[in-house]
Parts: C-alpha cells; sequence; structure tokens
C-alpha cells in the first residue's frame, strides 16, 4: 500500500499533485493555474484539491481533470496501481466470457453483466468510442468502488451491482447534458 508523508493512504489530492508535477508541456511543468483553466475552474480549487479540502464534486470536472492529467478517472478515483490508462479499456473476450478489460474479469459475473448491458445501451444510442471508454472506467471505478470499508474482495454482488448502478447514473447524467439519452 502506497502511504504519504504522514502514513495515511494516499488520497485523490495526492494524486491530483502527483499527476500534476509529473505533466510536461513544451518543456516546462504544469502549475495548479494552468490546471485549472484547462479543467475550467479557479486556480485555488485546484489549491484546494491538493490539500485534501475538497474533491471534485461534478462528474464532468472529474472526468476533465482526467483528460487533464491524462491519467483514468480510476486511477483518480481509487489509486489502482493496476487501473487501465485513460482511453486504454477495450472489450476483450476470454474463457468465452466478454468483460471491460482485464481488470474486470475478476468482477461477479451479475457485476459484470449488468455493466455489459448498460455498455450495450451506450452503443444502441449512438455512443462515441471515447464515450464508451470513459463509460467502461467509471463503471469500474464505481464497481471497486474505493470508498466502502469493506474490501473489494468481501463485497457481495448485490453491493457491486448497486455500486455499477451508482456508476451508470452519473454517465447518464453527463450524456444527458450532451443531447444523448441511453
Amino acid at each position: 500500500m502506497i502511504r504519504s508523508r504522514i502514513g495515511r493512504r494516499v488520497s485523490l489530492g495526492d494524486r491530483v499533485k502527483s499527476a500534476r508535477e509529473g505533466l510536461r508541456i513544451g518543456g516546462h511543468k504544469v502549475t495548479q493555474g494552468d490546471l485549472a483553466r484547462t479543467v475550467g475552474v479557479n486556480r485555488n480549487t485546484v489549491s484546494r484539491w491538493e490539500n485534501g479540502a475538497m474533491v471534485p464534486s461534478d462528474p464532468a470536472v472529474l472526468a476533465a481533470l482526467a483528460g487533464a492529467l491524462e491519467v483514468s478517472v480510476e486511477w483518480l478515483i481509487s489509486g489502482d496501481p493496476a487501473a487501465v490508462p485513460a482511453g486504454k479499456a477495450e472489450l476483450h473476450e476470454g474463457s468465452g466470457r466478454r468483460y471491460l478489460d482485464p481488470a474486470t474479469a475478476e468482477l461477479p459475473e451479475r457485476a459484470r453483466s449488468v455493466a455489459l448491458g448498460y455498455l450495450d445501451r451506450l452503443r444502441e444510442c449512438g455512443c462515441t468510442q471515447e464515450q464508451r471508454r470513459g463509460a467502461e472506467s467509471l463503471l469500474l471505478a464505481g464497481a471497486r468502488n474505493a470508498v466502502s470499508s469493506t474490501p473489494f474482495d468481501e463485497r457481495d454482488d448485490v453491493d457491486v451491482c448497486a455500486d455499477v448502478d451508482a456508476a451508470w447514473d452519473v454517465v447518464v447524467r453527463i450524456l444527458r447534458r450532451e443531447g444523448k439519452r441511453p
């Protein structure tokens, strides 16, 4: 487990700061102001995120932040080192079953089925591949739910499915703003 300087888990703010400091544009480090302009927020907001005083509450802002930092939403939310980089998630075939990416092979069958059903709805309503990839990332992050006090391996199917459903609600809200009706 990664720990910060004071012995606690690395927070979303720590991940934002680390990713921002690792970015270079034209050979120069990306500042909080640069990131704020790219995401469409005030510089003080980025500072508050990095200091742990607040977290992004708008799913669109979270998606824009992940895109600007060139990381996946899943990694930004959970810090899972196995998280698929942004734009790299694809549907795979394995053991006769479809799944979102290799990491979702661990999902309970019912949760995987629910997630795939939602992705089929996105295809049917004409979402772009990029929108489907973003949705895949959010659904997987929802399924893994790093906020839960119960470790993923110990959570039951019902809870995992409920978290996938909650992530789907976020996806729907974002797509409705884009004029899509999944």
